[in-house]
């Protein structure tokens, strides 16, 4: 949800290669593939980044892994707000940092 605004639906897709590396992209509020995907086990933070290629906002989503959430911010150009990933399927494959 952008600051002062309405809430607007976003959806991750985050996987892991064979390697152990992290990548995603984020399927709405449009489809681009992530240029950064990290995660750092020892603190639970998730950092992804994007740019839409028709408008060239960039995407910007850090979050900490909490039980089964992802929250943290969203930034989308000029705008800022907070954002909670709740659904998500669950690979027994590790993630790497």
């Amino acid at each position: 949800m952008i600051t002062g605004g309405v809430p607007d639906a976003v959806t991750v897709q985050l996987s892991v290669s064979d390697a152990g590396k992290l990548t995603g992209k984020f399927l709405s509020p449009m489809s681009m593939d992530c240029t950064t995907a990290s995660y750092t086990a020892k603190t639970g933070q998730v950092l992804l980044e994007a740019t839409d290629g028709k408008t060239s906002t960039h995407f910007k989503l850090v979050g900490k892994v909490s039980a089964t959430e992802i929250v943290g911010t969203i930034e989308s150009g000029e705008k800022t707000g907070k954002v909670r990933l709740v659904k998500w399927t669950y690979s027994p494959q590790p993630f790497r940092s």
